[in-house]
């Protein structure tokens, strides 16, 4: 019988209620980092009955309790699947393992705060009959904190492993006589529970070759160019909250990823679910065109023009001036302050098609930084020396608290006054 109480350290907890439940189909499609905070049920296809078992386990991990406890609290769920008889170790299994995720996530993160005064991690397996060969190979190698070997090896490495690992001090290792590894383990002789001999592989099960604390507890985002950070967040977006691009306010998915995620990414995740909601309604060409009508209204609508180039995002994060996004975006109030009447009468008014073709215009133009702001200059030739300017400026106020790069303003200038100037710096 399955008995366990309340899981400790306390980052167990929060490794599990950062988790955001999907389907089993749902969870077969994501990437690698987003399964690390999807929870999912094989066999399950309705995401009630997934939160439910998410839910349920919440209980055990933070109260304690039996495998007895953890079935009354989805009767209907064991029922409907048919996990009872032969197919009952489904639930064993279904508890066993996430229990010893959720512990292991927290151990690592526990373990990772005290690597100056312990310095070394050591696997260790239960030793049992019912402990796979290739678990019992890798039985008190003890390994750098910061090795390789953790980020295949980190327990559990299969269903149902009950492995762990435990840290080690340097008094503590001289002590004790062990040795510290420094090669990937290899096939090894292993003696088993009766007493006889077998070759064993130790990799981990298929599948299970990952470090459930790193994968989880996501990388610094403030460490990385614009555009990297972007696309991790992206990546969130598309395999845990897809849904919320449809929902106004915050959902059950962003209220899980507060468990983990910073207030700044948090706020920048929102930040990309209304710039794709808005871009998702209708081109950035038809909505320049409706905006410049004559009989307009300006309404405060966001438009998400493109992403700096990633030339652009790496210059800008050598120099420390990273943005925390590479979105720009331009309101719809910007886009009539481009064609106004004085700009005409002065000839740097842009036309329609030139306005409507900003979107289509990052990759190919040439990217200037302002060295008197925290801003940046995107140009094109428009015929000789004339050329179109965009000035976008860096982390602009886009709602109470998200921020993205902002087109200010734009005209036609002469090319003398951006290259042969002081203030404008060729990227």
């Amino acid at each position: 019988m399955i008995s366990v109480n309340a899981l400790k350290p306390a980052a167990a907890q929060k490794y599990w209620a950062g988790k955001v439940p999907v389907t089993d189909k749902e969870f077969a499609q994501l990437t690698g980092q987003a399964k690390a905070q999807a929870f999912s049920v094989s066999g399950l296809s309705k995401l009630d009955q997934v939160i439910a078992v998410q839910n349920a386990l919440a209980k055990i991990i933070d109260e304690g309790g039996t495998l007895a406890d953890f079935k009354k609290e989805i009767p209907e769920i064991i029922k409907a699947q048919g996990w009872t008889g032969k197919a009952a170790h489904r639930v064993d299994n279904l508890l066993r393992t996430n229990l010893q995720i959720a512990y292991m996530a927290g151990r690592h993160d526990q373990m990772s705060k005290a690597t100056k005064l312990r310095p070394y991690w050591q696997y260790v397996a239960v030793g049992d009959k019912r402990t796979r060969p290739s678990h019992t190979a890798l039985n008190g190698k003890v390994y750098p904190a910061d090795h390789q070997f953790w980020d295949t090896y980190l327990p559990p490495n299969g269903f149902r492993c009950r492995c762990t690992v435990i840290s080690l001090s340097k008094r503590q290792l001289k002590k004790s006589g062990l040795q510290v590894e420094t090669d990937m383990p290899g096939t090894t002789m292993v003696t088993l529970p009766d007493g006889s001999e077998i070759n064993v592989n130790p990799m981990p099960d298929k599948g299970w070759a990952r470090n459930v604390g790193k994968d989880f507890y996501q990388p610094d985002l403030s460490k990385y160019p614009a555009d990297s950070k972007q696309q991790y967040l992206e990546n969130m977006i598309d395999g845990l909250c897809p849904h919320d691009f449809a929902q106004s306010g915050e959902s059950t998915c962003l209220a899980r990823l507060k468990k983990h995620l910073s207030q700044e990414d948090l706020e920048d995740m929102q930040t990309l679910i209304r710039s794709r909601m808005q871009g998702g309604v209708e081109g950035f060409e038809e909505w320049t065109e409706a905006v410049l009508k004559r009989n307009y209204r300006q309404r405060g609508d966001l438009y998400p023009v493109g992403n700096l180039p990633a030339k652009v995002t790496a210059h800008l994060h050598k120099q420390g001036k990273s943005p925390r996004l590479a979105l720009v975006t331009v309101d719809d109030g910007q886009i009539m302050h481009l064609s106004r009447t004085a700009k005409k009468k002065r000839g740097q008014a842009l036309t329609p098609l030139e306005i409507a073709e900003m979107s289509e215009r990052f990759a190919e133009s040439d990217w200037y930084e302002d060295t008197e702001k925290e801003g940046l200059l995107m140009s094109w030739v428009r015929l000789g020396d004339e050329l179109v300017k965009v000035v976008i400026n860096l982390d602009g106020k886009v709602s109470k608290h998200g921020v993205a790069n902002r087109i200010v303003t734009a005209g036609v200038i002469d090319k003398k006054n951006v290259e042969t100037g002081k203030r404008y710096k060729k990227i």
